[in-house]
């Protein structure tokens, strides 16, 4: 079934389809002639399932328009239950978890994270922990410097330790809105094919 995307640019509507849709990227397929209605960098209006987004344009090639949008403005996008893209890392970390009664850390380890959304992570632990407890989660990376609460949801034994899947419970919008920009990067970086204009 092809899905299809209003455009409102200028007092006028493009009827556009969408080609792919990952997370804040979407890809969508026009009339060549409404490529010369926007120009990269423009902020025009999408609607998208009933809802209205503001777009950015990041490029045009041939009848394809490649934009952002901010899917956390609209209160009902967790409703809807979209799914949102999950990355492929490597990366160290610490998982951490503290005593409720003294506030004391009483267990720290090392991590290495495999992937993550910004909804949550998937880590493997040579160490077992605490599947009932919250943990701090703290990538070792200069360009996600982030500390999030974790709720871990899933475990399933690998060869070497044991693969986590966990959601995020609490985290600051600062920190949010850092892992929200590395796992949009990392999303460009490897999806260059797709939505590379």
């Amino acid at each position: 079934m092809v899905q299809t995307i209003q455009l409102w640019t200028n007092n006028q509507v493009i009827e556009a389809e969408v080609l792919q849709l990952e997370g804040e990227l979407l890809a969508v397929q026009v009339d060549p002639v409404h490529t010369r209605m926007v120009e990269m960098g423009d902020v025009i209006t999408g609607v998208y399932e009933n809802l209205v987004y503001p777009m950015r344009v990041l490029g045009i090639v041939e009848n394809r328009i490649f934009l952002f949008f901010s899917i956390y403005k609209n209160n009902n996008f967790h409703q809807e239950g979209r799914r949102v893209p999950r990355i492929k890392v490597s990366l160290n970390g610490f998982a951490m978890n503290q005593s409720s009664v003294q506030r004391k850390v009483f267990h720290v380890g090392n991590i290495r994270i495999i992937d993550m959304s910004i909804l949550g992570f998937g880590f493997v632990s040579d160490r077992e922990l605490n599947t009932k407890t919250v943990h701090t989660l703290l990538p070792q990376a200069d360009k996600l410097p982030i500390k999030a609460e974790i709720m871990i949801r899933n475990e399933v034994e690998v060869e070497n330790g044991i693969r986590y899947g966990a959601e995020i419970k609490h985290i600051t919008s600062n920190h949010f809105q850092l892992l929200r920009k590395y796992v949009l990067a990392q999303q460009l970086l490897t999806n260059r094919g797709s939505f590379s204009p």
